[in-house]
């Protein structure tokens, strides 16, 4: 579940890559394989929890609460001071104990008995889609809606970035698609390059308010008309 919201995260709000780590016991398969003994396997985490820094924040999750991987990894990182926020399906659990942060997802028993990607994995993917796209709106990467730093990066989200620009800057397709060119395809400057400001200014007014767009457009509206 961590895995698949994660891997969007760089395209669709422009986080760097650097930024999302991703573990699992057994480590990430790359073939679709993944042994199920691998869960118990601890012997890696000491060494995941050492390239964690102070302000990292750790999400650790287990359908049980209990899941030996995710509880030693918890352990250790609260115990470097780093944020731990748990995110399990059973309350009152050791991974839960362990967090600065603790969501409980009760969910009823699974239609299959014990496959917890059923009603437990779909009621934590929903719950990282939540904290992953709140955390984006507060870091100023979706403007009304939109996903004004996506990473245009192929045909279709180049195509959504030019869709982008033009709504919010209120131009049409080619102007927009003559800003993405001239901004590097880095959509919030291309919005306002295309509302009519200089790169100079532009890039001023995003450092000013620390890239979050509904600031800009306001900024740049009372400098026009002064």
């Amino acid at each position: 579940m961590a895995l698949s919201d994660g891997v969007e995260l760089p395209g669709t709000f422009g986080i760097a890559q650097e930024q999302i780590r991703i573990f699992m016991a057994g480590g990430v398969p790359i073939d679709g394989e993944m042994a199920a003994e691998t869960e118990d396997d601890l012997s890696g985490v000491d060494d995941i929890v050492d390239r964690f820094g102070i302000d990292d924040l750790v999400i650790a999750l287990s359908a049980s609460g209990s899941t030996p991987y995710s509880c030693e990894i918890a352990k250790k990182a609260h115990a470097k001071g780093i944020k731990v926020i748990a995110i399990a399906n059973n309350a009152a659990t050791p991974l839960l104990d362990l967090a600065d942060v603790a969501i409980v997802l009760p969910t009823r028993a699974e239609v299959l008995a014990g496959s917890t990607r059923l009603g437990a994995g779909t009621a934590q993917k929903v719950a990282l889609n939540v904290i992953s796209t709140l955390a984006a709106v507060q870091l100023g990467h979706v403007f009304h809606g939109m996903m004004v730093n996506l990473k245009a990066d192929n045909a279709k989200l180049r195509g959504r970035a030019v869709g982008i620009v033009a709504n919010i800057a209120s131009v049409s397709e080619h102007e927009a698609e003559r800003a993405l060119i001239a901004s590097a395809r880095n959509l919030k400057l291309a919005v306002l390059l295309a509302k009519g400001c200089d790169a100079a200014t532009s890039k001023s007014l995003l450092a000013e308010h620390q890239g979050r767009l509904g600031g800009c457009l306001a900024a740049l509206e009372n400098l026009q008309k002064a």
